[in-house]
């Protein structure tokens, strides 16, 4: 971290120096012209008599006009551009000294310290992860960043007209949880799971999901169990969408031993009650899957049979399926999931289009719809959310070109979601 801040506060003052270096130059240029000027205009003077030649050198006056303005523009144009990279580099010289504070009080355990440090620099943070065009006249794209923290496999809540993010583990606690009231400016809150149950381990826990039942709050999230060195669900309750959650389970909510393990919950609601989806991880040759099961009333159990609903078909796939999500769209069903290898941008985001919650469901010859792009990379971790106008979002999970890969950040990104002649569409919000 040190590094990094050393390498940027030398980038701020090459750029400074470049912009005194660029002023100096123009600045001659254009007290240059200044004085071809005077003089032109004092030739044309004495040579109102003239017509012809007087009429040649006003032209020339003309052309030196336009050209000392074409200067002055560039000399402008310059000083703004070498200004908005001063600012970007300032901004995350800021960024980053907030962030090394914010580990130094991790080290020592003040989680508190932590939090407000991360606050009072977040839109420093969001501000330096979009760098400014190297030109005027460039024009950047909608940005799809909405947090400029590691925030991997997110679920965003919608309680009221707040929002709640939670997402994977980090150096904030189990499960990150933060906050936001117009879906652009979000804010840390703190860690929503405090401890975890009996029977996990420490230290690996990611995908955490709600679902609001009645007046509680009930998060599922994935586990280590230490007994069967698995990866498992359990559930944690909570009396607020900001927690904190609290585990008093004696064993998981799914783990498919024989299967490998069970990763990455994610509820569904509609009509026919409410249902647990999840991936099993594959072992002894068989691939991983995706299976859906019905959530029974206290959202703490599940009923009836658990039910195939997805395997790995495609080639894209690369033979891996998870990171299920379910969401209707204008009277369709569809089961979004994400493929590929998590840390690579080969990572991407497909759909198939489903009977019920219980499947079946058939993958869509059109996958993935969502996939490496610019500056994003590896794009997944997918779940839905309504916002307060009734608007279908998508917060998924992606790298930043060319960070792409373990220990580098995933990034929360927001996009709009659409249906359009059959097939759902994503928008950047």
């Amino acid at each position: 971290m040190q590094v990094r801040l050393s390498h940027t506060q030398g980038r701020l003052e090459a750029t400074r120096r470049a912009l005194i270096s660029t002023q100096r130059t123009l600045q001659t240029k254009v007290t240059d012209l200044t004085s071809t000027l005077a003089k032109l205009d004092a030739v044309t003077k004495s040579l109102s008599s003239r017509t012809s030649e007087r009429d040649s050198l006003a032209g020339a006056l003309q052309t030196a006009r336009l050209y000392a303005a074409n200067v002055a523009a560039e000399l402008a144009a310059a000083q703004g551009s070498v200004t908005a990279q001063s600012g970007f580099i300032q901004k995350e010289t800021t960024c980053l000294q907030g962030v090394q504070q914010a580990v130094n009080q991790i080290s020592v355990g003040d989680r508190d310290g932590a939090i407000a440090s991360l606050r009072a620099v977040s839109d420093a943070c969001q501000a330096a992860a979009h760098p400014p065009p190297a030109s005027a006249n460039y024009s950047s794209a909608p940005t799809r960043v909405v947090y400029p923290f590691d925030f991997p496999d997110p679920y965003v809540l919608r309680s009221g007209s707040t929002y709640y993010g939670y997402a994977t583990n980090s150096g904030l606690g189990n499960v990150q949880i933060i906050r936001s009231t117009n879906l652009v400016r979000w804010e840390p809150v703190g860690n929503a799971l405090p401890a975890l149950p009996s029977w996990a381990s420490p230290d690996f826990t990611w995908a955490p999901s709600v679902l609001r039942v009645g007046s509680s709050y009930v998060m599922y999230y994935t586990v280590h169990s230490a007994s069967t060195g698995l990866e498992c669900i359990s559930s944690a309750i909570s009396n607020s969408p900001a927690g904190p959650f609290t585990d008093d389970s004696q064993a998981a909510l799914v783990c498919q031993i024989e299967r490998g393990g069970s990763i990455d919950p994610s509820p569904f609601v509609n009509t026919t009650g409410a249902f647990l989806l999840w991936k099993s991880e594959g072992t002894n040759g068989e691939g991983n899957r995706i299976w859906s099961q019905q959530i029974g009333p206290t959202g703490r159990t599940l009923i009836g049979p658990a039910v195939e609903v997805l395997a790995p078909t495609q080639a894209w796939e690369g033979g891996v399926v998870e990171g299920p999500s379910m969401v209707q769209l204008d009277g369709s069903l569809l089961l979004f999931f994400s493929g590929n290898a998590w840390a690579s941008s080969r990572y991407a985001v497909g759909y198939a289009t489903c009977a019920g919650p219980l499947g079946p469901c058939r993958p869509a010859q059109a996958n993935p719809v969502l996939r490496s792009t610019g500056s994003m990379a590896g794009p997944g971790g997918q779940e839905f959310f309504t916002d307060t106008g009734g608007a279908v979002w998508m917060a998924f999970h992606a790298y930043a070109v060319p960070n792409v890969g373990p220990p580098n950040s995933r990034l929360l990104h927001l996009d709009r979601v659409n249906m359009s002649g059959g097939a759902p569409v994503m928008t950047p919000g």
